[in-house]
C-alpha cells in the first residue's frame, strides 16, 4: 500500500478535526467553562429552521385576507403565491403565525449573542426567513396601492398634490384597490416619493409590474441598511446587528407591505453614519433628501445640525446654513412644478385617530370617566401627549452622552408618539437608527421592533388596541424580570495583571467584555 493511502495528509486531518468540532458543538452546544451551563445544540437550531415555515404561513394567511380589488389587480401574483384556503378564520391564524414569528426571532437573537454555532447557522439559512416576504404579494396594508395610483396621476400629467387618485376613474381596478381614505385625498408624501412612484408606474404599468418595481426598491433599501449597519458595528457583533435589522417589523412592514419607510430608513442611517465619520455637510444633504420622502425626517436634520454646532461651534454656522438651504432647494430640483405643495396635505395624513396612538388611548380612558365631551377630551388628550413628547425631547437633548443615532431615534419616537395617527411602520426608521448607536440599547430596539411587528394585526380597531396594550405590558414586565436574572447568570471575569504598580505603561490592553455582557439592556 502506498504511503499516500496509508497516512492521511495534514489538510485531511484538519478537515476531519473541524468536522468533529462542529458536530460536537451541534450535539452538546458550544464549549463553555466548567462552571457555565450546557445547552443542547440541535434544540438550539430548531427556531432557525422553523422560522421559514412560519414565514410562509404568515404570507399565506395574509394573502387570504385580501379583498376582491387587490386580487383582481394582482391576479397573477396572488395565484402564484397563494396557498390552499385554511379552515376557520384566516385572521386568527395570521395572529398566531405573526406572534410565533416574533417569538422565534427574539429567541434566535438571544442565541446569536450567546452561541457562536447558532450565529454561523444564521449566516447560512437566515435569508430563508426573508424569502417568503420578498417573493409574496403585498399584504397587511393598502398604502402601496395609493403609491402606485399617485404615480399614475403624475404620469398622466396631473398634479398629485391637488388631484386625488379618484381622478383616474372609479372603475379602474387600481383606484378600487386604494383605501377609501386615500382614494379622494391628495398625496401627503414628498417629491422624491412621487418620483419613485412615477418610475414604478412608467416601468411596470398599472398592474403587477409597478408593485414589483416598488418591492425591488424596498428590498434594495433594506439590504443597504444591513450593509451599512454591519460595517458600522464591531466585528464580533455584526451577526447580531444583521439579525436585529431583519426583524419582523422590517420584513412585514418594509418588505411585505412595501412602505416608503424602507427608502427613508436607508437615507437616515446613511446620514447619521456620515456624521459619525465627520462628513457633516454630506450627512445634512442626505438627511435633506430623506425629508423629500416623509416630513418627520426633519427631526434627524435638526439633530445633525445641533450636533454639528456642539462639536464645531458657531464658526461652523455659515456652512450649516448653506447646507440647510441646499436641503430646502432639493424640492425645487426634484419636482419644480409644485415643490412644496405636499406641505399643506400633511394634515390629511394625521386626521382621525388610530388604535396605536397614545392620544387615542388617553382619549378612551378619559371618555369612560367623563362621557359626553368627546371633542374636548380628544383635544386635551392630543395636547397632553404632545406635552409629554416635548418634555422627553428636551430631556434627551440635555444628555450629552447620547450618540447622534440614539438621540435621533429617541426624538423620532417621541415625535411619532405625539401624532394623532400612529401606525407600526412609522417607528421602523427609529429602530434602525437605534441599532446604529450604542450596543447597550440594541435590545431596546429589538423590543420596540417586536412590539411594532405584533401591532399591525388583522383585527378591529378597539380589539387591536387592547391586544397591543396587553402585549406592551407583558413585554415590558418580562424584560424587567429577565434583566436581573440574566445579570446574575452572566459573570465577567476581569483580566488580572501581574505587573508591578509602577509599570502601568507596560500593561497589555484589557480584554473586551463578551457580547452577551455588552448587549445587556
Amino acid at each position: 500500500m502506498s504511503p499516500s493511502l496509508s497516512k492521511p495528509s495534514g489538510r485531511t486531518r484538519d478537515c476531519g478535526a473541524m468536522s468533529g468540532t462542529l458536530y460536537e458543538e451541534l450535539r452538546t452546544g458550544p464549549r463553555r467553562p466548567s462552571s457555565g451551563p450546557r445547552r443542547t445544540g440541535w434544540l438550539a437550531l430548531a427556531p432557525i429552521l422553523a422560522g421559514p415555515v412560519v414565514a410562509v404561513c404568515v404570507v399565506g394567511t395574509g394573502v387570504q385576507l385580501q379583498s376582491g380589488p387587490e386580487k383582481q389587480l394582482l391576479g397573477s401574483w396572488y395565484r402564484w403565491s397563494s396557498v390552499p384556503q385554511l379552515p376557520g378564520r384566516p385572521s386568527i391564524a395570521m395572529i398566531g403565525a405573526v406572534a410565533l414569528l416574533v417569538a422565534l426571532w427574539g429567541l434566535v437573537a438571544w442565541q446569536v449573542s450567546t452561541t457562536p454555532v447558532v450565529a454561523r447557522w444564521v449566516r447560512r439559512v437566515g435569508w430563508l426567513w426573508a424569502a417568503p416576504f420578498v417573493l409574496g404579494a403585498p399584504f397587511l396594508s393598502r398604502d402601496v396601492y395609493a403609491y402606485v395610483a399617485q404615480g399614475a396621476v403624475l404620469e398622466h400629467g396631473l398634479n398629485p398634490y391637488t388631484t386625488a387618485p379618484s381622478a383616474l376613474g372609479g372603475h379602474d381596478p387600481l383606484v378600487q384597490a386604494v383605501d377609501p381614505q386615500w382614494r379622494s385625498s391628495p398625496a401627503p408624501y414628498g417629491p422624491l416619493a412621487l418620483r419613485l412612484a412615477q418610475v414604478s408606474a412608467v416601468v411596470g404599468g398599472h398592474g403587477v409590474g409597478a408593485f414589483v418595481v416598488l418591492r425591488l426598491l424596498a428590498v434594495m433599501s433594506v439590504l443597504g441598511v444591513v450593509l451599512l449597519l454591519r460595517r458600522a458595528a464591531p466585528p464580533q457583533h455584526r451577526d447580531l446587528v444583521t439579525w436585529l435589522t431583519l426583524s419582523p417589523l422590517t420584513l412585514l412592514q418594509l418588505v411585505a407591505a412595501t412602505h416608503w419607510e424602507a427608502e427613508l430608513s436607508l437615507l437616515l442611517v446613511l446620514s447619521v453614519l456620515l456624521a459619525r465619520q465627520g462628513h457633516v455637510i454630506w450627512s445634512l444633504l442626505v438627511a435633506g433628501v430623506a425629508c423629500e420622502i416623509k416630513a418627520f425626517a426633519l427631526v434627524v436634520v435638526a439633530v445633525l445640525a445641533l450636533d454639528a454646532l456642539r462639536q464645531r461651534g458657531l464658526r461652523f454656522a455659515p456652512h450649516l446654513v448653506a447646507a440647510l438651504v441646499a436641503c430646502v432647494g432639493m424640492s425645487v430640483v426634484i419636482y419644480p412644478r409644485d415643490p412644496w405643495g405636499w406641505i399643506g396635505n400633511l394634515h390629511g395624513a394625521t386626521k382621525g385617530w388610530s388604535p396605536y396612538a397614545p392620544s387615542s388611548t388617553l382619549y378612551q380612558v378619559l371618555g369612560h370617566l367623563h362621557p359626553g365631551h368627546a371633542g374636548l377630551l380628544l383635544e386635551v388628550s392630543r395636547y397632553a401627549v404632545m406635552g409629554v413628547a416635548v418634555v422627553v425631547g428636551l430631556l434627551a437633548l440635555r444628555r450629552r452622552d447620547l450618540e447622534v443615532p440614539v438621540l435621533a431615534s429617541v426624538l423620532l419616537v417621541a415625535g411619532i408618539g405625539a401624532l394623532p395617527t400612529v401606525w407600526p411602520w412609522y417607528v421602523a426608521p427609529a429602530v434602525l437608527l437605534m441599532l446604529a448607536g450604542r450596543t447597550r440599547l440594541w435590545w431596546w430596539g429589538a423590543l420596540l421592533a417586536g412590539l411594532s411587528g405584533m401591532a399591525a394585526l388583522p383585527i378591529g380597531a378597539v380589539r387591536a388596541q387592547r391586544v397591543s396594550l396587553v402585549a406592551d405590558v407583558v413585554a415590558i414586565v418580562g424584560l424587567l424580570v429577565w434583566r436581573p436574572w440574566s445579570t446574575r447568570q452572566r459573570t465577567v471575569t476581569l483580566p488580572t495583571s501581574t505587573a508591578p504598580p509602577n509599570a502601568s505603561e507596560d500593561r497589555a490592553p484589557s480584554t473586551p467584555a463578551p457580547a452577551s455582557e455588552l448587549l445587556r439592556p
